[in-house]
């Protein structure tokens, strides 16, 4: 889950579906926010479906995952340029 205090952007995850871990980063820190390939598969012989996580680095480059598990490269830049405007990251 990806949540919003207007100054930090704040993820919330569970591990091994009990243990909560919560990170989060300044928006004014935010440098870049990316999509990085993590997998692919093969359904038959013909189908490749690619999978994409979206990662937003600071001025240090530490790094905070914003999503995962986005199939395609299209759906994927289109999710990266939403977040960039509705946080205002150039």
């Amino acid at each position: 889950k990806v949540t919003s205090d207007s100054v930090h952007i704040i993820t919330k995850r569970t591990l091994f579906w009990v243990l909560p871990i919560v990170k989060k980063m300044r928006i004014s820190d935010i440098k870049d926010v990316r999509a990085k390939r993590t997998s692919t598969n093969q359904t038959g012989n013909k189908r490749t479906n690619t999978y994409y996580k979206i990662v937003a680095y600071d001025q240090g480059r530490e790094k905070l995952t914003l999503a995962e598990g986005i199939e395609g490269m299209g759906t994927a830049n289109k999710a990266v340029e939403e977040i960039k405007r509705a946080f205002n990251i150039t």
